[in-house]
Order: structure tokens, then C-alpha cells, then sequence
């Protein structure tokens, strides 16, 4: 298993975050990419609340959140949710349109 995902050994994450930058008005990609060995499913939440999609904001075919114009309503705290029948795994990251995103990963897993 991947450092800090404890006893899901069926589910993982298999694209790390990296550092982009996310101006103002510019779109931005939150990955989140998961497998598993049966169906992953993938939501997200903001500062603790399930995220909506919105015109905005929406949730790519492969997990990732794809934010089409970066607000300052769109900072905040967001988890990525994989889970599967196995069990799930969280992520998460700080996101900060100001400059550029920095990543603070949590690992944890969920039974």
C-alpha cells in the first residue's frame, strides 16, 4: 500500500497531486484519480460540505474537479472521496487562487 493509506489495499490513488498555478479567471484542475479492484466512485467536498457542480465547476470522467474560472470563492479546503465496495480513501488540499495552490495531503482510511 502507499504510505498512510492503511489496510485498503484494493484502493488507491494513482495520480499524486502536484503544485499548478491558479490565477484569477483561469481555469484550474484539482486531481484526483483512483483504482481499484472493482468500481471507484469519486466525490468532493469544500471546506467539509459536498460539492455541487455547478456551470463552474464540475467533476471530469477520470475524478478530477475541473474549476473554469478561478473566484475567491472557489478557495477553501477540498477533500477528494474515492470509494469502492472495498472501502474508501480521502485526500485532500488547500485551494488558494491567489497566487498559486499549495497541496497539504491527508491520507485516511475509511471502513
Amino acid at each position: 500500500s502507499p504510505a498512510g493509506v492503511l489496510g485498503v489495499s484494493e484502493l488507491s490513488f494513482s495520480i499524486e497531486p502536484e503544485d499548478v498555478t491558479a490565477s484569477l479567471g483561469e481555469p484550474a484542475v484539482l486531481d484526483c484519480q483512483a483504482r481499484g479492484e472493482s468500481r471507484v466512485a469519486v466525490r468532493w467536498r469544500r471546506n467539509g460540505v459536498h460539492l455541487q457542480e455547478s456551470g463552474g465547476v464540475r467533476l471530469l470522467s477520470n475524478g478530477s474537479l475541473y474549476i473554469s474560472s478561478s473566484a475567491p470563492a472557489d478557495e477553501g479546503f477540498y477533500q477528494c472521496l474515492a470509494h469502492s465496495r472495498h472501502g474508501a480513501v480521502l485526500r485532500g488540499k488547500i485551494f488558494n487562487n491567489s497566487h498559486k495552490e499549495s497541496i497539504k495531503e491527508l491520507y485516511t482510511s475509511i471502513k
